[in-house]
């Protein structure tokens, strides 16, 4: 059984767009919107493969599908998987007034938080995942200008390489930063070893193969379509 799979999720549009991402555009033979290179076309071109192998007899059989969780990693053969672990931090501060010398301010505590998480590393490395990488990737606090802020809250994107665990990772972060630190979950945990074998990657080769000799229309005429 070979299984042809591409995702059909996408992430949020980013803000800096210049064309409506939600309306496809075909211009000088390049198609514009929101994920048609991630995974768009990936879907495109399995499909087509799909269709042109079980037009006739196959010595195997042959899935396609179409997922709503991206699980890839484009031309490059998947060996493992990191980990996620999102994690809500909040920084408590004292109210004040921004023109007097009163309040603690709790940007300003949240400050030293986020530089440790941006310039902490992790001393074991995976030969596959890399490091673990922790980012800050949302910042919220003050209600008004003249108010000294008392809570400021961001959100930090952890994935774990699987030289660690989830919950040893959170361990060694709640007793390394003063803000109050809560995980939504630590159940998605990294691969710390390959998960391939030899007739996996034999497969997997092949699947890549067909993807791209067979992304061509009725007439035979070869397109060239991208892969991943």
């Amino acid at each position: 059984m070979i299984l042809l799979n591409a995702h059909i999720d996408t992430v949020r549009p980013a803000p800096s767009y210049t064309r409506d991402p939600f309306v496809p555009v075909n211009e000088n033979g390049r198609l514009y919107g929101l994920g048609t290179n991630d995974d768009g076309a990936s879907v495109i071109a399995l499909l087509a493969a799909y269709i042109e192998l079980t037009s006739r007899p196959q010595p195997y059989r042959l899935i396609w599908s179409a997922t709503a969780e991206e699980e890839g990693c484009g031309k490059v053969q998947a060996v493992a998987e990191k980990g996620l672990m999102v994690l809500d931090c909040t920084a408590v501060g004292k109210s004040g007034h921004a023109a007097r010398e009163e309040g603690v301010n709790a940007i300003y505590k949240a400050i030293e938080d986020i530089e440790w998480f941006r310039t902490c590393r992790f001393p074991e490395v995976s030969p596959y995942l890399g490091a673990v990488k922790m980012t800050v990737t949302q910042i919220n606090a003050g209600t008004q200008h003249n108010i000294v802020p008392d809570r400021c809250t961001f959100v930090v994107d952890v994935r774990s390489n699987g030289m660690y665990t989830n919950r040893e990772l959170l361990s060694f972060i709640k007793s390394s930063v003063s803000c109050d630190v809560k995980e939504r979950s630590t159940r998605l945990a990294g691969s710390s070893r390959p998960t391939s074998t030899y007739k996996t990657r034999r497969i997997l080769q092949g699947v890549h193969t067909l993807a791209v000799s067979y992304g061509k229309d009725r007439a035979g005429r070869f397109r060239q379509v991208a892969y991943g």
